[in-house]
């Protein structure tokens, strides 16, 4: 009897953390959704065509499991999550065309050269950011602060975009 009653409580008990994983990613989607998220690869065709650009993707540092874009004419926001980490992990990434350059140099940040001579400007606060241009386009990518991820990481993703 101790038997069945110990099968019955691990039966209900494992698929739970499970289920209420895919509850909280299906939230997540759906937010995103709400707010003009929709798949990174028809939000990449979408601003790459009104552009007439092709844009540089980075390896991202961790396995992500949800991977979202929004697009307008200027505007390219897309975003890696891993929701399965503890805690969950983000990675941001904003490209505009070369005329809309706001997020370039800003005040606090450190200047750094990439390969191919391409100067970046790297700053951190909450999260680690780092800026620059090439091909006709600015990127910025953030990743939250945490002791996980140097500076040096983060200089190298810019290094690794293709």
């Amino acid at each position: 009897m101790r038997k069945f009653i110990l099968a019955c409580i691990l039966l209900f008990y494992i698929p739970l953390p499970v289920f209420a994983s895919k509850v909280s990613d299906q939230s997540l989607v759906e937010e995103m959704k709400l707010d003009g998220y929709k798949t990174m690869k028809d939000s990449i065709r979408n601003f790459e065509k009104s552009n007439n650009v092709t844009v540089k993707l980075p390896k991202v540092p961790f396995n992500a499991n949800i991977k979202l874009g929004k697009d307008s004419d200027s505007k390219l926001s897309l975003k890696w999550f891993d929701t399965r980490s503890t805690p969950p992990k983000s990675f941001n990434l904003i490209i505009t065309s070369q005329t809309n350059n706001k997020f370039l140099g800003k005040t606090n940040s450190e200047t750094v050269l990439l390969k191919d001579g391409i100067k970046g400007y790297y700053y951190k606060n909450n999260f680690h950011t780092l800026t620059f241009s090439t091909n006709g386009l600015n990127y910025q990518y953030s990743i939250k602060d945490t002791s996980e991820f140097t500076k040096e990481e983060i200089i190298e993703i810019a290094n690794n975009f293709k």
